[in-house]
């Protein structure tokens, strides 16, 4: 059991670290290719208002739960960590 947790910790924050990457990577490529500021129109505002909203969801429910994951795994993480030999 307390295997498990610690592969299902390692699980959760690369995965979520991957998902990160992702997010930020497709952001950078939207504001590499959008038009300059002078031909945005309102479809290019609402547009980014949208992309704007949902990485900030993602990224403030990442990091919730890799608080509720540390609560929860990190006790016991941290009792294997001190019942194993030096």
């Amino acid at each position: 059991m307390s295997l498990e947790c610690g592969y299902i910790w390692e699980a959760l924050t690369g995965n979520g670290q991957a998902w990160a990457i992702t997010v930020l990577s497709a952001v950078f490529g939207l504001i590499a290719f959008a038009p300059s500021f002078k031909r945005f129109h309102i479809q290019h505002w609402a547009g980014a208002i949208v992309v704007a909203v949902s990485v900030s969801i993602f990224f403030f429910m990442l990091f919730e739960s890799f608080k509720y994951v540390g609560k929860i795994v990190g006790p016991k993480l941290q009792g294997i960590e001190t019942s194993s030999p030096p």
